[in-house]
């Protein structure tokens, strides 16, 4: 198998719209149910969360567990966050809390 990092990301991209044209109704309401949950984050003195996090707690359910994956870029678009970044300008990461996930690296994000 030969690898090939462009194209890995050119899938990711592809699999991703699908994903977004399954799940237009909920693409906005879980963008609306963000809005207000980083807002309470904010006032409870947060900077950065995971995806994760939101989703732990969130009531929009996609039709497929596959459209979670577009959150971030949806989240990113609506000017609701960005990319946590470390010093040398490398993503940050943490460990992931659900049991399901064996605490995978999964990606930090600043709320704006």
């Amino acid at each position: 198998m030969k690898l090939d990092a462009e194209a890995s990301l050119a899938g990711k991209e592809a699999g991703q719209q699908l994903a977004l044209l399954f799940a237009v109704e909920w693409s906005s309401d879980v963008v609306k149910e963000f809005r207000n949950w980083s807002a309470k984050q904010k006032l409870m003195g947060q900077c950065t969360i995971t995806i994760e996090q939101f989703r732990s707690q969130s009531n929009a359910v996609p039709n497929s567990h596959k459209a979670w994956g577009c959150l971030p870029r949806l989240l990113m678009q609506a000017g609701l966050v960005r990319p946590a970044m470390t010093e040398d300008g490398e993503p940050r990461y943490m460990r992931a809390a659900a049991p399901k996930t064996h605490a995978h690296p999964v990606r930090l994000w600043r709320l704006v």
